[in-house]
């Protein structure tokens, strides 16, 4: 019987901007490749989610990396810190206020501090009882040390967890485990009906 759930964050409850990001930046910079900001901004982000450098590195870092001129810089801070990087999964605040009146919460991300602020901001927060961010544990998925901790804190089987998340790899780490697993396509993303059938599939009811 599952008792706990655990949700990844970008890709499950919020969506990233990333792509959009990426394009201003391209716009910004003529001439600059995308794989090569693509290529940079993942090499520094995993420094980042692991605790290892800060905001500030991470993005003076990246720049430098890129060659972007200092002249551009504060119109591309404006697109990440006054537009955002993230959107709330639209179902996700309601669905998840009845879940955790039967489960346990808890949240497993690869994470930014961004998203750690971002989320505490959240109408369905208080639902949460777990929060596992890697930039805090200096670990990430698909790690299993990480998600020890999970079952570590909630002491219970691996059988009774079940995790969302909408990378194969990561989903592939948890099941090696014992846990129970929904990859999150876009159009589970997109959908709470085709959401609310896999959570049937697995015996999850919702109140």
């Amino acid at each position: 019987m599952i008792k706990v759930l655990v949700f990844d964050f970008s890709g499950v409850l919020y969506s990233s901007r990333f792509e959009k990001f990426m394009k201003s930046i391209l716009s910004l910079v003529p001439g600059l490749s995308g794989n090569k900001v693509i290529e940079v901004f993942y090499n520094k982000h995993q420094d980042y989610y692991a605790g290892l450098i800060d905001k500030n590195n991470l993005w003076s870092g990246a720049f430098y990396l890129l060659d972007i001129p200092r002249t551009k810089f504060a119109k591309i801070n404006k697109i990440i810190f006054e537009k955002g990087l993230f959107t709330e999964n639209k179902y996700m605040p309601s669905l998840v206020n009845k879940l955790s009146k039967n489960y346990k919460i808890a949240v497993l991300s690869n994470s930014a501090k961004e998203m750690e602020l971002v989320f505490s901001t959240s109408k369905y927060y208080k639902s949460f009882t777990g929060f596992f961010w890697s930039h805090k544990e200096n670990v990430r998925k698909p790690d299993e040390r990480f998600y020890k901790l999970v079952e570590k804190k909630y002491k219970v089987k691996p059988s009774e967890i079940l995790f969302f998340d909408d990378k194969e790899r990561n989903t592939s780490a948890a099941e090696k485990l014992g846990w129970k697993t929904i990859k999150f396509t876009k159009k589970i993303y997109e959908n709470e009906a085709e959401f609310l059938k896999e959570l049937e599939k697995v015996g999850v009811k919702v109140s």
